[in-house]
């Protein structure tokens, strides 16, 4: 006599598979969707109740491959990094267990964007490698490109922009010689934020028009976010203001609809940098709270120490120099723990004219020393070489007067 099947053994199984039917109707939503971006802000839970679904065992594996393909481009600017590290490091074990180099490769790149925003840049620095060696054994040119790219952002993030400029440059000859215009559009976006870093800003400008016409062209609609978002900053320091005040209202509503913080918060910051830069300080500290909001929430260490460094310097401008020395020094530790040479010496540089400002002349001088210690004597990095002249002439008025 046959035994029988254990009732609660098939009923779990059935269970099982409902969940699977489930989460590929939200993958089959999401990927019909015209407009992702609005179906991932309304059904978020659901989403991502699908994708830990689709992570438990090995057969539902290529369904969460595609699952995060769709997901994490537009919830990245969620800033919800610490729950998406978990889902990701879940998917590199199972693509080892399963000798999905590919997949392994991915879901690395993936996870050294996570580390990259949070700021831990060695790491993301050593996802990137890996997957840049993966894609290389592979002979994928594409994701090896992208992978190219992506280290080139943390180069970039250290203050190596010629390292940097340099791996992009790399990868825009492999798009090229390929012809894939959603990689090239890729590239264009972040040489632009390259040169943005490196304050060419022309070149900057130009890459991120380049972007965003190509985004426009492929209907890639957070592609035309990004550029658009990289357009503003670059208006800010060209002083374009018509052209930033035609292009916040309409880029804000967007980012608000898209519910990405980041880049949301990099558009306040870029607001009171015009602010600030017209003498509008209580208008820049206004934008620059609100940054500084939305960046401790989603915990994005670099914007954070850029946010603290601008308001030290508004509130420098504004005579509360305690709250501007409190700024600061939370600017320069950041700056100092992300191995962020320029940020870190520019930061103890405005911390010397808060000193500067109170009287305190032996801790202006003593702080900009500081500063000048900081950065290498014998970089060959124009904006690290215009820093330090800045900060010579700055002790050279001390020594004459």
């Amino acid at each position: 006599m046959m035994a029988s099947a254990d009732p609660q053994q098939n009923w779990q199984e059935i269970y099982k598979r409902q969940q699977l039917a489930n989460a590929a109707r939200w993958l089959d939503m999401l990927e019909q969707e015209n407009k992702p971006s609005g179906l991932v802000l309304d059904e978020h839970d659901n989403l991502l109740r699908a994708l830990e679904v689709s992570l438990q065992r090995p057969d539902s594996f290529e369904l969460a491959v595609r699952l995060i393909k769709r997901l994490f481009p537009i919830i990245l600017g969620y800033g919800d990094w610490d729950r998406w590290q978990v889902y990701l490091e879940q998917a590199i074990a199972m693509s080892r267990q399963l000798g999905r180099i590919g997949e392994e490769a991915l879901f690395l790149s993936v996870l050294g964007e996570i580390f990259s925003h949070r700021g831990e840049l060695q790491q993301a620095q050593d996802l990137f490698g890996q997957a840049r060696q993966i894609y290389k054994d592979l002979g994928d040119d594409v994701n090896y490109a992208r992978a190219l790219s992506k280290l080139a952002g943390v180069f970039d993030a250290r203050g190596n922009h010629r390292e940097s400029l340099s791996l992009l440059e790399e990868a825009l000859q492999v798009s090229e010689l390929i012809n894939d215009k959603a990689l090239t559009l890729e590239l264009n976006l972040n040489l632009s934020g390259a040169y943005h870093k490196y304050r060419k800003w022309e070149p900057a400008l130009l890459a991120a028009e380049s972007g965003y016409q190509l985004a426009c062209e492929l209907g890639d609609e957070q592609k035309q976010l990004w550029a658009l978002t990289n357009m503003s900053a670059i208006h800010v320091e060209l002083g374009n203001w018509q052209e930033l005040e035609e292009l916040t209202p309409k880029l804000k509503q967007a980012l608000v609809a898209a519910g990405d913080l980041v880049k949301l918060s990099n558009l306040n910051t870029n607001a009171g940098i015009a602010a600030f830069t017209q003498g509008q300080y209580l208008v820049a500290e206004k934008m620059w709270q609100n940054s500084l909001k939305i960046n401790l929430q989603i915990n994005h260490s670099i914007a954070i120490a850029n946010t603290y460094n601008n308001l030290g310097m508004v509130y420098t401008k504004l005579g509360e120099l305690e709250a501007a020395e409190e700024m600061l020094l939370k600017a320069i530790a950041i700056h100092k723990n992300n191995e962020d040479i320029y940020n870190w010496g520019n930061s103890l540089d405005n911390l010397a004219d808060v000193y500067k400002r109170r009287g305190d002349i032996t801790l202006h001088q003593e702080t900009l020393q500081k500063a000048l210690s900081v950065i290498p004597a014998d970089t060959t990095e124009v904006h690290l070489q215009e820093l330090i002249a800045i900060i010579n002439g700055r002790l050279a008025e001390i020594s004459s007067s």
